[in-house]
Protein backbone atom coordinates (compact mmCIF):
# COMPACT_ATOMS: atom_id res chain seq x y z
CA UNK A 1 0.00 0.00 0.00
CA UNK A 2 3.03 2.51 0.94
CA UNK A 3 3.44 5.33 -1.83
CA UNK A 4 5.69 8.03 -2.52
CA UNK A 5 3.91 11.22 -2.38
CA UNK A 6 5.16 13.86 -5.57
CA UNK A 7 5.81 17.00 -5.14
CA UNK A 8 3.93 18.61 -7.91
CA UNK A 9 5.36 20.98 -10.17
CA UNK A 10 9.04 19.79 -9.16
CA UNK A 11 11.31 18.54 -11.26
CA UNK A 12 13.92 15.99 -9.29
CA UNK A 13 17.29 14.63 -10.98
CA UNK A 14 18.00 11.50 -10.37
CA UNK A 15 21.78 11.99 -9.74
CA UNK A 16 22.48 8.15 -8.98
CA UNK A 17 23.91 9.10 -5.74
CA UNK A 18 25.34 5.56 -4.10
CA UNK A 19 27.45 4.25 -1.19
CA UNK A 20 28.18 1.48 -1.69
CA UNK A 21 31.42 1.37 -0.33
CA UNK A 22 29.86 2.39 2.96
CA UNK A 23 27.13 -0.86 2.36
CA UNK A 24 23.75 1.59 1.98
CA UNK A 25 22.80 2.20 -1.26
CA UNK A 26 21.02 5.68 -2.34
CA UNK A 27 20.51 5.39 -5.79
CA UNK A 28 17.21 7.44 -6.63
CA UNK A 29 17.31 9.37 -3.92
CA UNK A 30 17.66 13.38 -3.77
CA UNK A 31 18.81 14.83 -0.39
CA UNK A 32 18.18 18.12 -1.52
CA UNK A 33 14.56 17.09 -1.47
CA UNK A 34 14.69 16.89 2.44
CA UNK A 35 14.32 20.71 2.78
CA UNK A 36 10.87 20.34 1.76
CA UNK A 37 9.59 18.79 4.91
CA UNK A 38 6.65 15.99 5.39
CA UNK A 39 4.81 15.68 8.34
CA UNK A 40 4.01 12.03 8.61
CA UNK A 41 2.09 10.57 11.18
CA UNK A 42 -0.38 13.66 12.09
CA UNK A 43 -3.35 13.15 14.09
CA UNK A 44 -5.57 15.95 12.63
CA UNK A 45 -8.19 13.55 12.96
CA UNK A 46 -8.22 14.32 16.71
CA UNK A 47 -11.02 16.66 17.85
CA UNK A 48 -8.43 18.85 19.29
CA UNK A 49 -8.00 20.44 16.08
CA UNK A 50 -11.84 21.08 16.25
CA UNK A 51 -11.20 22.77 19.37
CA UNK A 52 -12.58 20.13 21.62
CA UNK A 53 -10.48 18.53 24.61
CA UNK A 54 -11.45 14.86 25.92
CA UNK A 55 -14.61 15.61 24.37
CA UNK A 56 -16.51 17.96 26.16
CA UNK A 57 -17.39 21.14 25.75
CA UNK A 58 -15.64 23.42 22.86
CA UNK A 59 -12.57 24.89 24.40
CA UNK A 60 -11.82 27.29 21.29
CA UNK A 61 -13.15 27.16 17.58
CA UNK A 62 -12.20 24.98 15.24
CA UNK A 63 -8.47 25.72 14.28
CA UNK A 64 -7.63 23.12 11.27
CA UNK A 65 -7.09 25.57 8.38
CA UNK A 66 -4.60 28.12 10.64
CA UNK A 67 -2.99 25.08 11.80
CA UNK A 68 -2.09 23.57 8.53
CA UNK A 69 -1.30 26.73 7.00
CA UNK A 70 1.24 27.23 10.31
CA UNK A 71 2.77 24.34 9.07
CA UNK A 72 2.98 25.24 5.38
CA UNK A 73 4.60 28.92 6.47
CA UNK A 74 6.72 27.05 8.19
CA UNK A 75 7.80 24.95 5.10
CA UNK A 76 5.94 21.59 5.39
CA UNK A 77 4.23 20.77 2.20
CA UNK A 78 2.61 17.89 2.55
CA UNK A 79 1.23 16.15 5.51
CA UNK A 80 0.37 12.25 5.86
CA UNK A 81 -2.69 12.28 8.13
CA UNK A 82 -3.11 8.82 10.34
CA UNK A 83 -5.97 6.71 10.44
CA UNK A 84 -5.98 5.07 13.87
CA UNK A 85 -9.44 3.03 13.31
CA UNK A 86 -12.32 2.69 10.67
CA UNK A 87 -14.03 6.09 11.75
CA UNK A 88 -10.35 7.88 12.08
CA UNK A 89 -9.04 6.49 8.18
CA UNK A 90 -12.46 7.94 6.85
CA UNK A 91 -12.03 11.46 8.23
CA UNK A 92 -8.22 11.41 7.02
CA UNK A 93 -9.52 10.30 3.73
CA UNK A 94 -12.11 13.32 3.68
CA UNK A 95 -8.95 15.66 5.18
CA UNK A 96 -7.03 14.40 1.79
CA UNK A 97 -9.81 15.31 -0.44
CA UNK A 98 -10.65 18.67 1.62
CA UNK A 99 -6.89 19.86 1.30
CA UNK A 100 -5.54 17.90 -1.93
CA UNK A 101 -1.98 18.16 -2.60
CA UNK A 102 -1.47 19.07 0.89
CA UNK A 103 -2.82 16.39 3.02
CA UNK A 104 -2.80 12.45 2.57
CA UNK A 105 -4.44 9.91 4.49
CA UNK A 106 -3.39 5.78 6.03
CA UNK A 107 -5.76 3.40 6.36
CA UNK A 108 -5.37 1.02 9.82
CA UNK A 109 -5.94 0.60 13.06
CA UNK A 110 -3.91 1.38 16.01
CA UNK A 111 -2.43 -1.27 18.35
CA UNK A 112 -4.28 0.62 21.11
CA UNK A 113 -7.63 0.17 18.86
CA UNK A 114 -7.11 -3.27 17.78
CA UNK A 115 -9.94 -4.83 20.56
CA UNK A 116 -11.98 -2.88 18.07
CA UNK A 117 -11.44 -5.70 15.94
CA UNK A 118 -12.99 -8.29 18.64
CA UNK A 119 -15.79 -6.41 19.21
CA UNK A 120 -16.93 -5.29 15.75
CA UNK A 121 -20.61 -6.18 14.95
CA UNK A 122 -19.89 -8.77 12.31
CA UNK A 123 -16.47 -10.01 13.96
CA UNK A 124 -13.24 -9.01 13.47
CA UNK A 125 -12.88 -10.24 9.26
CA UNK A 126 -15.76 -8.05 8.73
CA UNK A 127 -13.93 -4.80 10.02
CA UNK A 128 -10.82 -5.91 8.31
CA UNK A 129 -12.70 -6.37 5.18
CA UNK A 130 -13.68 -2.87 5.30
CA UNK A 131 -10.85 -1.46 6.19
CA UNK A 132 -9.48 -3.06 2.88
CA UNK A 133 -11.69 -2.21 1.11
CA UNK A 134 -11.42 1.46 2.53
CA UNK A 135 -7.69 1.81 1.60
CA UNK A 136 -8.29 0.15 -2.22
CA UNK A 137 -10.75 3.06 -2.98
CA UNK A 138 -8.74 5.69 -1.35
CA UNK A 139 -5.21 4.35 -3.18
CA UNK A 140 -7.34 4.24 -6.51
CA UNK A 141 -8.03 7.74 -5.71
CA UNK A 142 -4.99 8.94 -4.81
CA UNK A 143 -5.73 10.00 -1.29
CA UNK A 144 -4.32 7.05 0.66
CA UNK A 145 -0.44 6.55 0.22
CA UNK A 146 0.04 4.04 3.04
CA UNK A 147 -1.81 1.65 5.15
CA UNK A 148 -1.48 2.23 9.26
CA UNK A 149 -1.57 3.18 11.80
CA UNK A 150 -0.54 -0.27 12.80
CA UNK A 151 1.64 -2.23 14.55
CA UNK A 152 2.48 -3.65 18.44
CA UNK A 153 2.42 -1.34 21.17
CA UNK A 154 3.11 -3.70 24.23
CA UNK A 155 3.99 -0.22 26.84
CA UNK A 156 0.24 0.16 26.68
CA UNK A 157 -1.48 -3.07 26.75
CA UNK A 158 -4.13 -1.44 29.32
CA UNK A 159 -5.45 -0.78 25.98
CA UNK A 160 -5.11 -4.03 24.33
CA UNK A 161 -3.76 -7.11 25.25
CA UNK A 162 -0.44 -8.36 23.53
CA UNK A 163 -2.02 -11.25 21.73
CA UNK A 164 -5.13 -8.97 20.33
CA UNK A 165 -2.59 -6.96 19.10
CA UNK A 166 -0.29 -9.70 17.83
CA UNK A 167 -3.50 -10.94 15.93
CA UNK A 168 -4.83 -8.07 14.48
CA UNK A 169 -1.13 -6.92 13.47
CA UNK A 170 -0.94 -10.01 11.04
CA UNK A 171 -4.03 -9.67 9.62
CA UNK A 172 -3.11 -6.32 8.46
CA UNK A 173 0.15 -6.99 7.83
CA UNK A 174 -1.31 -9.22 5.15
CA UNK A 175 -3.24 -6.87 3.67
CA UNK A 176 -0.39 -4.36 3.59
CA UNK A 177 1.70 -6.13 1.70
CA UNK A 178 -0.88 -7.13 -0.94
Amino acid sequence: MAEEMEDEGTDVKDEGTDMKDEGTATKGLDFADLTRPVQVGINLTDATYRGYYRHSKPAHPDDLAQVLDRASSAGVRKFLVTGSDLDQSRQAIELAKRYPGQCYATVGVHPCSAMSFEKAPGGGEELLAQIKDLAERGKADGHVKAFGEFGLDFDRLEHCSQAVQEKWFARQLDIAIE
